[in-house]
């Protein structure tokens, strides 16, 4: 009698089999592997404690500028090991420019950083920063309080991973245009991804009730460009704006969808994209250079043009903002819904263009328009 064959393997599931033992080695190893970092990191951390020189040398040779530490403490959260820095000193580049003191800064070292999103390895946290942004008589954009300039010579940023700016104070000032506009932002990373800066997070007015913005930033290394996003569902304009007067109307009130996306090159806005919905619009006329109502010398005239209202139950609309060659520009409002006293007007549209300015040309035009 002959021998009994054993049953033949299904080729399918052989291959399932490796794939399973592959799979479960492979995770084994990355468990392993992190295990022995935490070690190492237990090992390691309390020596950098004790050795504030090495982090010192470590962070100056990142951000091209000279560190000295006060104190260092150490604490373990989830991601991994943390380093809290106290009276920190980071030198300036060049000599005319402010050193940066700050009472607290953090070092983190986060081991799940592969398995993250918009996380590395090592994160610098700054807190406490106030920075200022201004826009010059050329029309380009300064920030002082700390250079994170893309468009500088080196790379400060490339060996550092990221870098957090914890509870942030922003201040914005164009005297060109009179907006002056004070924001905070509770967490913003600023990431590292080659030839691109991404600057994300959440930002709000100084009002602690005010609803935050998403904020998604990118500038192109080198060369002055970047985009922005700015959106919010529930956003009070009132509060964000605090009100701010621009073309002699402050917006005192209004609630809604808000977003934007722009971009820039070289300090120049190229093109401005506007999408809102907003409920419980309240206006009021600000005249330039008029005296504050109520101040020694204002007139009851001025008086009575401060107090002038314009209120709309919902305002809708998608605006957009291209320059063109030398002065030109285009302004393109779409969708535009007005809504008062119960009643809204079918949707608008409009343009207008400046075509030049020796002599200026102009052109407009409009569509379904509520001349009420």
């Amino acid at each position: 009698m002959g021998a009994i064959a054993p049953p033949a393997v299904d080729p399918v599931r052989r291959r399932w089999r490796r794939v399973r033992r592959i799979v479960a080695g492979t995770l084994a190893a990355i468990v392993i592997a992190l295990g022995v970092l935490v070690g190492i990191g237990q090992l390691v951390v309390p020596w950098l404690v004790r050795n504030p020189d090495r982090v010192e040398a470590w962070l100056a040779e990142r951000i091209d500028r000279p560190v000295t530490i006060g104190h260092i403490a150490a604490r373990w959260v989830r991601g991994g090991p943390q380093l809290v820095l106290e009276n920190v000193l980071i030198g300036a580049r060049a000599p005319e420019q402010t050193p940066l003191r700050l009472e607290r800064a953090e070092l983190a070292l986060n081991v799940f950083a592969p398995f993250q999103r918009n996380r590395a390895w090592n994160e610098f946290r700054l807190v406490g920063l106030d920075l200022s942004l201004e826009r010059g008589a050329d029309g380009r954009w300064q920030l002082h309080g700390f250079d994170l300039d893309p468009a500088t010579s080196g790379d400060p940023l490339g060996a550092l991973g990221v870098l957090v700016l914890v509870d942030l104070r922003l201040r914005l000032d164009d005297e060109r245009h009179g907006v002056h506009l004070q924001v905070g932002a509770s967490e913003l990373r600023v990431v590292n991804r080659g030839a691109e800066l991404y600057v994300l997070g959440k930002v709000r007015s100084l009002d602690e009730e005010a609803s935050a913005l998403d904020l998604i930033t990118s500038i192109r290394r080198g060369e002055g460009r970047g985009r922005l996003y700015l959106s919010g569902r529930d956003v009070d304009l009132g509060r964000l704006l605090r009100g701010q007067a621009y073309g002699g109307t402050r917006l005192d009130a209004g609630r809604g969808l808000v977003q934007a996306w722009a971009e820039w090159d070289h300090g120049r806005v190229l093109d401005v994209r506007t999408r809102l919905d907003l409920r419980g619009l309240r206006l009021a006329a600000e005249p330039p250079n008029s005296p504050d109502a109520g101040a020694p010398g204002a007139s009851a005239q001025d008086s009575k043009v401060r107090e002038a209202r314009a209120t709309l139950d919902r305002l809708a609309l998608a605006l957009r903002w291209r320059r063109g060659d030398g002065d030109a520009w285009s302004l393109d409002l779409a969708d535009v819904v007005l809504g008062a006293g119960g009643t809204e007007h079918p949707p608008m549209r409009a343009g207008v263009q400046l075509l030049g300015t020796a002599p200026p040309r102009w052109r407009a035009a409009a569509d379904t328009i509520a001349l009420a």
